[in-house]
This record gives C-alpha cells, sequence and structure tokens, in this order.
C-alpha cells in the first residue's frame, strides 16, 4: 500500500477485491494519484482474462473544507461485498454509507 507522504491520519485498511463474472473490482485508496479530484471513493474494474483495465468509478463525492487538511477529510471504501443481486456490488465507506453499482450500467444508487 502506498502511504501518501506527510499523512496527518493512518492509512486505509487495505479492501480484498472481489471477483463477479469476468471482472476483479479492486478498491483505489489514493485515487488523486490516478487523476480524480479526491482520495476515497474509487474503483477499478479490471478484465481478469486480459488484466487491462475495463473501466474506473467513483462512486461517492468526498467534500473538502479548504480551512482543513484535506488528507484528515479523505472517506475509504471499506468493503466490498456480492449482493443477491446478479451483476452488482454493494460498497461500503468508513462513514457506514453503503451503495449499489449495478456493474453493467454503472448506475450507482445509495442504500
Amino acid at each position: 500500500m502506498a502511504v501518501p507522504p506527510n499523512a496527518k491520519r493512518v492509512p486505509p485498511e487495505e479492501v480484498p477485491s472481489i471477483i463477479i463474472g469476468d471482472l476483479r473490482i479492486d478498491v483505489v485508496h489514493w485515487a488523486r494519484d490516478e487523476g480524480f479530484d479526491q482520495n476515497g471513493g474509487v474503483l477499478r474494474a479490471v478484465d481478469t482474462a486480459s488484466g487491462a483495465t475495463a473501466w474506473t468509478l467513483k462512486v461517492y463525492g468526498v467534500q473538502y473544507d479548504t480551512q482543513l487538511e484535506s488528507d484528515v477529510q479523505d472517506v475509504f471504501i471499506t468493503a466490498l461485498r456480492k449482493p443477491w443481486l446478479r451483476n452488482h456490488l454493494l460498497v461500503s465507506d468508513e462513514r457506514g454509507r453503503n451503495w449499489r453499482i449495478d456493474l453493467a450500467t454503472r448506475a450507482v444508487t445509495p442504500e
């Protein structure tokens, strides 16, 4: 796990990847390193056959207060689960919020 320099908080726990169909879903904790406007809340789907990135998805936004250090405001994903719905994924974050993602459309629905 990459730890950002001068971090003011404990780094997030690693979240095990999950396989659904032909995709391996990974959590991208340090999304700013990959061009996103926030850390946390981002998933990467990787084709299991080729190893190529199929897509990335920002599941939720993080509102940053410019008066506070940004790293203490990051909100990270804590769990990925397969629900009973086929081709869906459940995501939980540090604040106890949950989302359901339709992997075919990448539509995100709060739970």
